[in-house]
């Protein structure tokens, strides 16, 4: 999308971060891009119990990881994310206030 906004192609060889900078997008994406998966977080802790959503977000996978593959997962990282906002799991409970913040 960002590369139909400046009309360029893949042909003019140009770095998307280089046209997203142009733009002024730099800081707006990730900022959306991190609020979305926040409120998609308050989704999931509003579902009940035996959602498979809410079964999901504490899944344990058995294994060892791929090389070099960060030990964070989205569920801490989204809490972290959350938690630097000043909201709480619990705040995700009440629709109006994880909106809000």
């Amino acid at each position: 999308m960002v590369r139909v906004m400046c009309g360029v192609t893949l042909m003019d060889r140009k770095i998307t971060e280089d046209l997203m900078q142009m733009l002024g997008l730099n800081e707006a994406v990730d900022r959306l891009a991190k609020a979305n998966g926040v409120c998609w977080y308050g989704h999931v802790l509003r579902r009940e119990d035996g959602h498979v959503l809410r079964r999901a977000l504490d899944l344990e996978v058995s294994g060892p990881r791929k090389r070099e593959r960060p030990k964070k997962t989205w569920k801490m990282q989204v809490e972290e994310e959350s938690g630097k906002v000043g909201m709480r799991m619990r705040d995700a409970l009440n629709r109006a206030k994880w909106r809000e913040g």
